[in-house]
């Protein structure tokens, strides 16, 4: 799992099922990479590990794909 620092707290950046996996498990401690991203930075590095998936649920990658394309104008 990968998340990233805002504010005072941590937002989760990609893998959000191990969180909920961990949670339902009792877990306490998750072990997580930090890492300093900017807003579109996170949504790229969400994206890009989504593509890699194989499980990947198309029209998720689809709709992400289609908003990096708006916001850039692509």
């Amino acid at each position: 799992m990968s998340v990233r620092p805002v504010g005072n707290r941590y937002e989760i950046v990609c893998r959000g099922k191990r969180f909920r996996a961990s949670l339902i498990a009792g877990m306490e401690n998750i072990p997580a990479c930090i890492k300093e991203l900017s807003d579109d930075e996170a949504e790229e590095y969400a994206i890009t590990e989504n593509l890699q998936r194989k499980d990947g649920f198309s029209f998720g990658r689809g709709r992400s794909l289609f908003q990096v394309g708006i916001r850039r104008k692509i």
